[in-house]
């Protein structure tokens, strides 16, 4: 996962060692180094060229590559020319061994808990729907909460679930040419229901986009849906939410979903696209907080790359982009 950032690193996402401070030349050779360098110098002296191209574009830039976590800056001279590039990196090996030894725990959990959990879900719909006989009002409205409870557990362990398999490559993506503007129209019209619940309209304005992408219509009806309740979720009652499509480039096109809701925190930005991130609110316990990382791993799994552009205030806009076949 990659993305552009405004903020120092936080030391939950590394394992709290000493940075590996390094200076670059404006070529992207190895200058200087810290101590802690020494441990990490070979990747230290390869950052990629993509990286330190997309630094100079955003003005600082934070990713991984070859096992470590890089925070790249560019430096400047008084004339606003290019001197080099500062680069902050913390070694991941060990985050990363914790995270696969949650992932197999969580994964066990949630595959022992989905038969339970979706017996239970029936049984309370039965209840709820009179067919096991009347309930007096107070036990109904219980009834009613708890089966609105167990829906969401059996979402969040069918996220799970579908996240783990995403991450294994044991989910099967066919990508195919769609046809954008055919795409746009039934994501909108399959996903009305949800935005009815928070009095959102969802539409796509503008002339049709005319193209086709390469990618498997029914995850990207899965993508846009994500997409799509996430926005609602923050979207002010009465609010449109806008779904568009352009030609990005000769070989790209970007769908996009533009809310006008209070748009992200700036603190929370860097956590848009982590397991379980929510950014608070009213409407936040909805969603089961993995939506955005499931939609990201369906977006690189279909060769594409996917962000958001975001307004305190104004709103936010997800985009993501998908070679174009025509």
């Amino acid at each position: 996962m990659d993305f552009p950032i405004s903020g120092d690193m936080c030391d939950e996402d590394t394992d709290g060692g000493m940075a590996a401070i390094c200076i670059l030349d404006d070529v992207g050779m190895l200058t200087s180094w810290n101590e802690a360098s020494a441990l990490m110098l070979g990747a230290a002296a390869e950052v990629p060229d993509e990286v330190l191209e997309k630094a100079v574009s955003l003005g600082i830039y934070e990713t991984e590559w070859g096992g470590v976590r890089g925070l790249v800056q560019p430096l400047r001279g008084r004339g606003g020319e290019l001197m080099g590039y500062s680069v902050e990196l913390w070694d991941m090996s060990g985050k990363r061994a914790r995270e696969s030894r949650s992932r197999e725990l969580v994964s066990m959990v949630s595959h022992e808990l989905r038969t339970p959990l979706t017996a239970i879900r029936g049984a309370l719909g039965l209840m709820t729907a009179g067919v096991l006989g009347a309930l007096p009002e107070k036990a109904h409205s219980v009834a009613v909460i708890a089966e609105r409870n167990s829906e969401r557990l059996v979402r969040i362990v069918n996220d799970i679930l579908d996240l783990e398999k995403l991450e294994a490559g044991k989910i099967t993506v066919e990508c195919v040419p769609v046809d954008v503007d055919e795409l746009l129209r039934a994501a909108v019209e399959a996903n009305a229901p949800y935005g009815d619940k928070f009095g959102v309209r969802f539409n796509v304005p503008g002339a049709p986009c005319g193209a086709s992408v390469q990618g498997d219509f029914g995850r990207l009806m899965q993508v846009l849906g994500n997409l799509l309740s996430n926005a609602a979720k923050f979207s002010p009652a009465g609010s449109e939410v806008a779904l568009r499509a352009r030609i990005a480039d000769e070989t790209k096109v970007r769908i996009e979903v533009e809310d006008h809701g209070r748009g992200i925190p700036e603190e929370f930005r860097r956590r848009v696209f982590m397991r379980f991130a929510q950014a608070g609110g009213e409407r936040a316990s909805v969603g089961t907080g993995l939506g955005l990382s499931i939609t990201q791993a369906l977006v690189e799994a279909m060769g594409g790359r996917i962000g958001f552009e975001t307004e305190p205030g104004k709103g936010t806009t997800f985009y993501f982009d998908l070679e174009r076949t025509k």
